[in-house]
């Protein structure tokens, strides 16, 4: 099927009328379009704007499991993750094909398996964090949304593990009531998943880095460091390394630089663990003993303890207090995301919010 502007599709609930092809950066790999959905006189439309949703043929499989998310009534029902509405050719599934791939890929390309979710103005990614560092009705909104999330998917003894600015969806940013959800159930895991490590490496937390699996304070770890990434781009993740040394152990140093203090440390990896994940482990550890002698060569990493990036930002100290909060480097005494909305630090923010 040739997807272009003014095409029609048909779901199993409503029609819908494509309108735009959005251009989203290179850390989604999906095919996304903005549609109108049409009146239907058997369902109420649940808004104008819809986002359609379809991938290739060896990508399906991703968009599949995003739909099973919804299967669970903690995560269809919750208010902070980005609703689904429809599916269309929901009967083009690889299971039908027996194993006959190139069958399956050509009535991908002919009629493809796609997901109708919920319509929003911006992802966080694209907000300028200079204008709303100190908006406190925004960023109420944000932590709430964020971790309610979180907690939504923890009832299902699921975690998320793709936090990152690209899956933070926002609308009326500018407004009374900002509305933030969480999206792209794609990669949800059992809680304590340790087949492989999870997570974006900039939003990576300690315990996963360590071996111990992502669990959903791992989850809980990543909003955090998902907020203080979008506040200050660089902070974390790989993308000043210098070749050839390896961008894991590079993150791992620079996340430990951030979130350590005096009187608590991140947790070593544990007994038993696969070799190669405690070697990088210790040579993120090595490289923070590296001098900055100021040449190119040098394996220094440029790296600072969260105290002094928060300063440095300037913004809200009860945004400040409950970033400390979510960067617990010890996953053994980090909130829980519910302990952490219920928590002095998030209502002092939420007053903050309502005294504006």
């Amino acid at each position: 099927m040739s997807f272009s502007v003014g095409k029609f599709l048909t779901g199993g609930k409503y029609t819908y009328k494509l309108v735009e092809r959005l251009q989203l950066n290179q850390t989604v790999l999906s095919t996304v379009w903005k549609a109108e959905i049409l009146n239907n006189s058997r369902y109420q439309r649940p808004a104008k704007w819809a986002i359609i949703k379809t991938a290739t043929a060896k990508r399906q499989r991703w968009l599949r499991r995003e739909r099973e998310a919804f299967d669970r009534r903690a995560i269809y029902q919750s208010r902070h993750i980005r609703s689904l509405y429809d599916e269309i050719n929901q009967d083009i599934s690889e299971n039908g094909f027996h194993g006959n791939t190139a069958a399956f890929e050509e009535a991908v390309q002919s009629n493809p398996y796609c997901l109708v979710l919920e319509h929003f103005d911006v992802p966080l990614s694209a907000l300028d964090p200079a204008k709303y560092k100190d908006n406190p009705v925004f960023m109420a909104a944000l932590f709430e949304g964020m971790l309610g999330g979180v907690k939504d998917i923890g009832l299902t003894k699921n975690v998320w593990t793709d936090c990152k600015p690209d899956n933070v969806l926002c609308s009326n940013v500018d407004g009374r009531m900002p509305i933030v959800k969480i999206s792209d159930m794609g990669l949800c895991q059992p809680d304590v998943f340790d087949q492989v490590q999870m997570q974006p490496l900039a939003m990576r937390a300690p315990e996963v880095w360590a071996g111990y699996g992502c669990r959903h304070v791992s989850d809980v770890y990543s909003v955090g460091s998902t907020i203080i990434s979008w506040l200050q781009p660089g902070v974390l993740g790989p993308h000043d390394v210098k070749p050839p040394i390896f961008a894991d152990a590079w993150c791992i140093a620079k996340m430990i630089k951030l979130v350590e203090t005096e009187n608590e440390q991140a947790v070593d990896p544990p007994a038993g663990v696969a070799s190669d994940i405690k070697s990088m482990y210790e040579l993120g550890r090595v490289l923070l003993t590296q001098p900055d002698d100021g040449d190119d060569g040098s394996m220094h990493v440029p790296a600072r303890p969260l105290r002094e990036v928060l300063r440095r930002l300037g913004t809200m100290p009860e945004v400040k207090a409950l970033i400390q909060i979510l960067l617990a480097p010890n996953f053994q005494n980090r909130l829980s995301a519910e302990q952490v909305l219920t928590s002095k630090e998030y209502k002092a923010l939420q007053h903050a919010a309502l005294s504006k």
